[in-house]
């Protein structure tokens, strides 16, 4: 597997130069705005991505590494996976409606831990990225076991 990581960045050089150019020369893009590059979307936003992800009209997304590490989330695994998908000729549609399923089995297990480990019984969960449908039906499919509450009218992000 590690061999593989190491080719991963050589052979997505070689097929996409024009992406790889676009990020090295946008060093300070955020995670979802290297994603839509990644996608070749032409906004290059949390909301475009989320967009594209809706476009998906099928059951079951792919297995994009969404996972954390000592020092925090993997976000050379998480962009990793997704540039080997890319690589593999994933139509954008089905790689963004992917991203935002590992999303939320990534809040999903996070939040498990938490209800284990602290004796969590409710969780409050808010922001705009829980406006995409995938993500929110995600969690609200697999979370059922608990009581997920996703404010609409409580936002700490305006």
């Amino acid at each position: 597997k590690d061999k593989n990581k190491s080719r991963l960045l050589p052979n997505f050089s070689q097929k996409f130069p024009q992406i790889m150019q676009e990020l090295s020369e946008n060093e300070n893009y955020g995670l979802f705005e290297t994603i839509a590059t990644v996608l070749e979307l032409q906004e290059k936003s949390f909301e475009s991505v989320s967009d594209k992800s809706l476009e998906f009209h099928g059951n079951g997304g792919l297995k994009i590494d969404a996972n954390f590490s000592d020092e925090g989330f993997d976000y050379v695994s998480f962009l990793g996976s997704i540039m080997s998908f890319k690589l593999a000729n994933t139509d954008e549609h089905y790689l963004a409606y992917s991203i935002f399923e590992a999303l939320g089995d990534m809040a999903i297990q996070t939040l498990l831990q938490l209800k284990v480990r602290f004796k969590v019984e409710n969780v409050v969960m808010m922001g705009d990225m829980f406006e995409n449908s995938v993500l929110y039906s995600r969690i609200l499919s697999k979370f059922t076991t608990s009581n997920p509450y996703f404010s609409k009218g409580f936002a700490l992000d305006d």
